[in-house]
């Protein structure tokens, strides 16, 4: 797979959930808010009221999911900042906060109280709310400086299950380098939608002995956990 960029920006994602949107069925009727859009929201530079003229991709039968990526970084500088998404699904009026460090809440990210209010107003019956619900998405270590690609595995999932899909074990290092592959043919009207390797990975993950899981581990600094397993198992 092709190497394109040192890091990530917002503009990216953009492509890289355009290109979703435009290689896949919307079985779901799900709308994505642009990235750049909520980067402009958050400094004063554009109105909410115009958040759906961008919106992409073309829905058919009335929109059943909303997402909302928030870039809590400068579009300019890769690596620096983070993504959190706000997903509001209208035909079950639930919304989820997805942070994959889990280290915001929705309180602390006043643009996702500006998207629910919005969407409540314009989508969900008078005095309707969305009722905040939880649920596991895939997780980023502390560590780890790859918060695009969580971004785009949760909005991907979302866009072709209908809600987040938690895939344990997580190799972001494949998902990192799908994601390039994805960016560096942006522009080939050809290209073949690449589906996630996850659930083939998890599969051989289940098929590892104590001392394959230790060393898939020691990638992610989780080595002594499944060291003291294979100690315990001999």
């Amino acid at each position: 797979m092709t190497s394109l960029l040192p890091g990530y920006k917002t503009k990216h994602l953009d492509q890289a959930l355009k290109l979703l949107t435009q290689k896949n069925n919307n079985a779901n009727r799900v709308k994505i808010v642009e990235p750049m859009f909520t980067y402009e929201l958050m400094h004063d530079r554009e109105n909410i009221n115009n958040c759906m003229l961008t919106a992409y991709p073309d829905v058919t039968g009335g929109i059943r999911i909303i997402i909302t990526p928030i870039p809590l970084q400068s579009p300019t500088e890769p690596l620096k900042g983070h993504t959190v998404l706000g997903v509001f699904d209208i035909q079950n009026t639930v919304c989820y906060f997805l942070d994959s460090l889990m280290i915001h809440l929705p309180s602390s990210v006043p643009v996702f109280g500006q998207y629910k209010q919005k969407f409540e107003r314009d989508y969900l019956p008078a005095g309707r709310t969305f009722e905040m619900t939880s649920t596991k998405i895939n997780k980023q270590p502390a560590t780890d400086t790859l918060c695009t690609v969580y971004a785009f595995t949760n909005c991907e999932a979302i866009f072709l299950h209908g809600k987040p899909k938690y895939l344990v074990p997580f190799e972001i290092l494949k998902e990192d380098e799908r994601l390039r592959d994805i960016l560096a043919n942006v522009a080939n009207d050809s290209y073949n939608w690449s589906p996630t390797e996850q659930e083939k990975f998890k599969t051989k993950y289940q098929t590892f002995n104590p001392f394959q899981k230790a060393f898939y581990s020691l990638k992610y600094k989780t080595f002594f956990k499944h060291f003291f397993v294979c100690i315990y198992i001999l």
